[in-house]
């Protein structure tokens, strides 16, 4: 008898079927009779739909993944491959030969995206069509090639616009790498724009102490236009523009100047003046730009609207005989994301340094400016969530250290940081998750290199919580100059792609789906109702159940089947002894069942994977994952049983029915 409509739409709705078993005494599985069967002996086939031939196909396996598709590739291949449809500005992954995969993330952009093929980001300028300047590959970013008539910078993000113009007339750029710089807007002052992977940056680079004392610098007021944006700010100097909806779209932290950090200052004379000129022409304008480890650094006030950015440059700042010209005056403005980088300096506890240049220092700085620092990076690590992390390894690019003695630099898990974070307002240090003692970027005898740090409990903790953010802060001891550290910031000059601060994960998926084609293979019987149980008189029957994983290639997987007696809730656990690949059946033998007595039977997905050689030694360890319940219920009633008189008629009388569980 064919299954009614009723029974059809049932059974498509749920994801968790039963069946419902008789044992017999005999040889041979029968069913039992079902209410409105036919009894005959008839050896006539009964149709396609009457012998429930829907319900006796396997289960289709899951459509491969595209984390499946790659691993089978990395395995063939014995090379890794890029998993295409994962890779986003910040990370990428990659199926590794031994059936891992790897997740490389940074707190910069590494890549964008033109004419829907990712690329890898070029700051270099170029020159437009219409005399305007633009990176090769960033954020939709221009810059003025001169004159009146276009802003001296803007950026298109998110379909709005944020634009910065000069408050002079600009000369022609002299264009160097991914800056550009506008010689003598005021005398012996140079403005100067910049690119990054996702905003600018522009300055004042103010050559001399004669050229401070202009009037002009006392403030400057940069014309702004935001289309479709409002700006917010705060007492950290932070200022955010954001759209209709409140949502960030431009952010900055505080505006900053630094000075050429060496220990003798140039004296403000005419000739000294142009010697400072002619060298900023003559080094790369960018290194020029950036703040060295030896920059002295104050915070200028600044006051933002929607029309216009004022900075007030810190008078006593420039003119103190310590101060080493020229000095850089810094008011930035880069893309809003969640991912990104800031310091915590003791001696500007309300200022913001959220992307800063600055090198990100740990410990007591007392060579410069007598502070304690703290650095921290965020990463978006949401394509591990969920998933078990086997290691994970931070490493930020160390360019000096006090000297070559080894010192200690603690990781932590922390809290999520924002432009708004400061030392005042600082981010909870959740957990020391790793210690290393290092000493790095003093002299040849100790260069300047990256420093790794084991940071899997970290990640192991945002996975498992399924946070899309991984937060990391570094720290050193604070009372020992000595341990003084600094790190390359990602905006600085010299941090290409291998020097930048990067976290890199390995990890595995547990099985995220439930095991297919549950059942009993010998004899082979289908799901039934309680109602209408299958009756069988082999006292030990054969369960299956074949598993997968989006791990795919050299995932080993083994069904664990749970067998309940009758009304008991404690099952027997029964598993293959034997390990195989995914979207291979598993299948197990039962002990002796009992007669007279309903059983029932659940499947799940073991997964055991292999790390550097290294196998997890019980099926319940680190190793080992179950996900994915799949029930087929098979409750067995064992009795004396009843024969038909044919084999052709055996399937016929089996039906199949879906129950919630």
């Amino acid at each position: 008898m064919r299954p009614t409509s009723r029974n059809r739409a049932v059974r498509g709705a749920m994801t968790v079927a039963s069946a419902v078993l008789v044992l017999a005494g005999g040889l041979q599985a029968v069913p039992v009779q079902a209410a409105g069967m036919d009894t005959g002996g008839s050896s006539t086939p009964a149709d396609e739909g009457a012998r429930g031939k829907e319900f006796w196909e396997d289960d289709a396996l899951p459509a491969a993944t595209p984390e499946q598709r790659a691993s089978k590739k990395a395995v063939a291949s014995g090379k890794s491959v890029e998993i295409g449809e994962l890779t986003s500005s910040t990370s990428r992954v990659v199926a590794n030969p031994d059936g891992t995969f790897t997740a490389e993330t940074a707190a910069s952009p590494e890549r964008v995206l033109k004419a829907g093929e990712w690329t890898d980001v070029d700051t270099t300028l170029v020159t437009r069509p219409d005399g305007g300047l633009a990176p090769r590959a960033a954020e939709d970013i221009r810059f003025s090639g001169g004159g009146t008539g276009e802003p001296l910078a803007r950026m298109v993000t998110a379909g709005k616009k944020y634009a910065v113009s000069s408050p002079w007339a600009l000369p022609k750029p002299e264009v160097d790498g991914s800056s550009a710089v506008y010689r003598s807007v005021l005398p012996d002052v140079d403005l100067a724009v910049q690119a990054h992977p996702d905003g600018f940056t522009y300055h004042l680079v103010v050559h001399s102490r004669e050229a401070a004392a202009n009037p002009a610098l006392e403030k400057v007021s940069f014309p702004v236009e935001a289309k479709g944006l409002s700006v917010r700010t705060d007492d950290s100097g932070a200022a955010t523009f954001v759209d209709g909806s409140g949502h960030a779209v431009i952010s900055s932290g505080s505006a900053l100047m630094w000075d050429a950090g060496t220990t003798t200052a140039k004296v403000g004379s005419a000739a000294q003046s142009a010697s400072t000129v002619s060298g900023f022409a003559a080094e790369s304008a960018a290194d020029t730009l950036g703040a060295s480890p030896r920059s002295r650094t104050a915070v200028m006030d600044t006051d933002v609207t929607n029309d216009a950015l004022s900075i007030v440059p810190d008078q006593d700042f420039l003119a103190s005989s310590a101060t080493a010209y020229p000095v850089v005056l810094d008011p930035p403005a880069v893309k809003a994301t969640l991912t990104g980088w800031t310091a915590l300096w003791s001696n500007s506890p309300g200022t913001s340094l959220w992307k800063t240049k600055h090198a990100l220092g740990v410990g007591y700085d007392a060579f410069v400016d007598n502070k304690k620092s703290r650095s921290l990076f965020q990463f978006d690590t949401r394509r591990v969530a969920g998933k078990k992390i086997v290691n994970a390894t931070f490493t930020p690019y160390a360019i000096w250290s006090a000297n070559c003695v080894k010192h200690d630099v603690d990781l932590y898990r922390t809290s999520q940081i924002f432009s708004s974070t400061t030392w005042n307002k600082p981010p909870k240090w959740l957990a020391k998750v790793d210690t290393v003692s290092a000493a790095k970027g003093h002299s040849s005898d100790c260069p300047d290199g990256d420093i790794e740090f084991d940071a899997t409990a970290a990640v192991a903790h945002t996975a498992k919580a399924k946070d899309t953010l991984t937060t990391l802060g570094l720290r050193a001891d604070e009372d020992d100059p000595i341990a003084w550290k600094q790190f390359l910031s990602p905006l600085d000059p010299d941090a290409t792609s291998s020097r930048k601060p990067r976290l890199s994960i390995t990890y595995v998926t547990p099985p995220n789906s439930k095991p297919s084609s549950v059942k009993m293979s010998d004899p082979k019987v289908s799901c039934s109702a309680s109602s209408a149980p299958a009756q069988i008189r082999d006292t030990t029957p054969r369960l299956t159940a074949t598993p997968t994983s989006s791990d795919a290639s050299n995932a080993s997987l083994r069904p664990n089947f749970e067998l309940y007696k009758g009304s008991s809730t404690t099952e027997t656990s029964l598993k293959p002894s034997t390990w195989t690949d995914s979207g291979t059946a598993g299948t197990v033998v039962t002990a002796a069942l009992d007669q007279a007595v309903t059983y029932k039977f659940r499947a799940r997905t073991e997964y055991k994977y292999t790390w550097q050689g290294e196998v997890p030694p019980g099926p319940w360890t680190a190793g080992v994952y179950a996900a994915g319940v799949r029930s087929c219920l098979s409750k067995v009633l064992v009795s004396s049983g009843v024969t038909y008189p044919c084999s052709g008629c055996l399937r016929s009388r089996l039906r199949l029915y879906s129950i919630s569980m």
